[in-house]
């Protein structure tokens, strides 16, 4: 397993191309996904973080898979860089050891365990009460996706060059999106776009929203990422910066754009590639035909409402 932000393998300052000084970024190469974290140039330390948990052995009849995170903690003096390291730590440790047979009820357990995690320490010290982080993962397991989040923290999966968002926003100004009251033009301009409605370390009743089924493509990616990045970058700059390049550079250049562009908040990505993943932990059961069509089917019957 690798692990962003404390693992030797991860390479600080690896992309001249990011524009920004050794101290500001870290790459880190996987065995399936690259990932990639840009400080912000205010902020006193990165509060965002990254696992890519690929084991290289499973165990049983059914694979545990790999699991995918990005976690970006709640700021300022509420050290938001303990409470994202917490929770990626817990999640990736809690759901390798847990024995359910359904990777989704594992991987919600586990989500559980990091918001008790983090709440917990939230309390342990005065002054911590409002430590908090969104969290993003995506578990690649059995021929299928899972994915869950709680905060603005995003998960996308691109398939034939379309890039499909599969996380809906926790977060003050896709609240007003979803009642009429902004265009998404006005909330990318919204002096409240920060705030976030829901994350880890805000109590025990904190859910994640979950998306299961979600058929993994024989070629595809998933791209997890910040709002550090998707505040900066539109969905379509994304998709044309992470194509037709390797995972490590698509990170690199998604990272150099932000840099480019000044962008304020640290900006993490993680890109998979299921190609390769498609050989061994994911089963190529599901036919490519019809993916898509497949895929927008599950996410309306998960949004609330729908039928």
């Amino acid at each position: 397993m690798t692990s962003g932000g404390a693992s030797d393998r991860t390479r600080r300052g690896g992309s001249e191309a990011a524009g920004a000084t050794n101290e500001r970024l870290r790459i880190e190469v996987g065995r399936f996904a690259s990932a990639g974290s840009l400080q912000g140039p205010a902020h006193r330390v990165n509060e965002d973080t990254w696992r890519l948990a690929e084991p290289a052995t499973t165990h049983g009849p059914h694979t545990a898979g790999r699991l995918y995170i990005v976690a970006d903690g709640v700021g300022g003096r509420s050290r938001g860089e303990v409470a994202s390291a917490l929770a990626a730590e817990t999640l990736v440790e809690q759901y390798f050891a847990t024995d359910a047979d359904d990777p989704a009820d594992r991987l919600v357990a586990a989500v559980r365990e990091a918001n008790r995690r983090v709440t917990e320490a939230a309390g342990a010290e005065p002054g911590d009460a409002t430590m908090a982080t969104t969290l993003v993962a995506a578990l690649v397991a059995d021929g299928e996706i899972t994915v869950a989040h709680a905060g603005d923290s995003r998960c996308y999966l691109v398939v034939d060059h379309v890039l499909t968002q599969l996380t809906h926003d926790h977060s003050w100004v896709q609240e007003q999106i979803d009642r009429g009251q902004l265009t998404p033009a006005e909330a990318r301009r919204s002096t409240r776009r920060n705030i976030i409605t829901r994350a880890l370390g805000l109590g025990d009743g904190i859910e994640p929203d979950v998306k299961t089924a979600i058929p993994a493509p024989v070629v595809g990616r998933i791209v997890l990422c910040s709002d550090g990045v998707h505040g900066v970058v539109e969905d379509d700059e994304l998709l044309e910066l992470i194509s037709r390049v390797d995972a490590r550079a698509g990170v690199e250049r998604v990272l150099a754009k932000v840099d480019e562009r000044a962008g304020r908040d640290d900006a993490t990505i993680v890109i998979v590639e299921l190609t390769e993943v498609s050989r061994s932990a994911v089963s190529d059961r599901q036919p490519r035909i019809g993916l898509l069509a497949r895929l927008r089917g599950r996410l309306r019957r998960s949004v609330p409402g729908n039928p």
